[in-house]
């Protein structure tokens, strides 16, 4: 996606705070930022499209989970007070090669959820990888913060799944039992 390189200065100091003015750590911003972006973007438009409820619903959930990730990265590329290289305009993020042209709103809810653990995995797996060779300290920092979001939208995704699953089978039972319960 982009040219990653190394700056030679990896911080200044200006009016006594701490300024990022090291190429490679916007990289890594930017790029995770596209990615969760146009992840978003992707569940977004699946769940849509999608006709099964319960499949409609954790999409959203996934998009929402990703949104937030969004927000945090905001977050990070406000405090680290470097040049502005925050998205301008959001619009112009697409869902693009990275999704693989899967129609998530055409298959079932346990194959999102994989779907979705499998990218986040894949994730997870690069910017570990990529912590441990990285030797500045601050885009180490950054890199290790992306791993750990991405640990946390598995395990967010995996419980909330769970939640799901549990309310789209109890329900059910409970309507079958009062039916066979009501008088008729």
């Amino acid at each position: 996606m982009t040219h990653i390189q190394h700056s030679a200065d990896s911080q200044i100091i200006s009016d006594g705070n701490k300024q990022i003015n090291n190429e490679r750590y916007l990289d890594f911003l930017k790029f995770a930022l596209h990615r969760i972006i146009e992840t978003a973007s992707y569940f977004e438009s699946e769940a849509k499209i999608c006709k099964n409820s319960t499949v409609k619903l954790f999409l959203y959930f996934l998009a929402g989970k990703k949104r937030v990730q969004h927000v945090i990265l905001e977050m990070i590329a406000i405090n680290s007070k470097g040049s502005n290289y925050s998205f301008y305009n959001y619009n112009t993020i697409k869902e693009g090669e990275l999704q693989d042209s899967v129609p998530l709103s055409e298959m079932s809810a346990e194959f999102v959820l994989k779907y979705a653990q499998n990218k986040a995995e894949k994730d997870l797996n690069l910017y570990s990888s990529l912590a441990a060779l990285e030797e500045d300290v601050c885009t180490k920092k950054l890199l290790l913060t992306l791993a750990k979001i991405s640990k946390d939208f598995i395990d967010d995704i995996s419980s909330g799944y769970n939640r799901f699953k549990y309310k789209n089978s109890t329900y059910p039972e409970i309507l079958k039992v009062n039916q066979h319960n009501s008088p008729l």
